[in-house]
């Protein structure tokens, strides 16, 4: 028996065997991908109320805490940045062809309609999330900010930000995509059609319009 899933729009889209899953009351740990099974973290979701013991289970808590690295098991990373808030790091499979980052909240966050999620917090996000566009766009020569539109240029690279729409999230931890380049993944790729199609992504400045904060 196959489980099809849309898996990272912060990873990639995949297929897995359930017999790859555990089960609980609450959550599912999904092992791996196809491609470098035990290389990648597993990613734990749940489906009504948060657990209770959710950081000892998510993987953007292990690594916003420090006890887990980015990356995978074979080549860890180290965090980008890192406030009191927030950390961010690379993507372990990046889907733009210059840099695609991950802006991450400490606290335990569900997905960008959480209420906890203020409009603080979220100003926060988009802040590191314009900074890391500036770091890291090597073609970026005129010193202008990046817009806050879905898809801008700046200094001659394509930049995105956005968050994946609930229920799409391949990670049940908020998580704010930071993309500098062109798209790599295939034009049939599921990750893209997440990537491109405002059906399932949300800007920062789109989400302050259609949630109370």
């Amino acid at each position: 028996m196959f489980l099809f899933r849309f898996s990272s729009f912060a990873s990639t889209a995949f297929l897995t065997y359930s017999s790859s899953r555990k089960l609980s009351p609450v959550g599912v740990s999904v092992r791996g991908t196809l491609k470098g099974m035990s290389e990648t973290p597993d990613t734990f979701r749940y489906f009504w109320s948060t657990p209770d013991d959710v950081e000892s289970k998510c993987i953007f808590c292990k690594i916003a805490n420090g006890s887990m690295k980015p990356g995978s098991r074979k080549n860890p990373t180290e965090l980008i940045y890192e406030s009191d808030h927030l950390v961010a790091f690379d993507d372990i499979q990046p889907g733009a062809s210059h840099r695609h980052l991950l802006v991450v909240t400490k606290a335990h966050i569900k997905n960008c309609w959480d209420p906890k999620l203020t409009m603080t917090l979220l100003n926060e996000m988009d802040h590191v999330a314009n900074e890391l566009l500036q770091r890291f766009n090597n073609n970026n020569n005129n010193n202008n900010p990046p817009t806050n539109e879905t898809a801008a240029v700046a200094g001659g690279l394509m930049t995105r930000k956005f968050f994946i729409r609930p229920p799409f999230n391949s990670v049940y931890h908020i998580h704010l995509h930071v993309m500098i380049g062109r798209l790599i993944d295939p034009v049939w790729h599921p990750r893209r059609l997440g990537f491109e199609n405002s059906w399932f992504h949300i800007t920062p400045d789109q989400l302050k319009k259609e949630r109370t904060f």
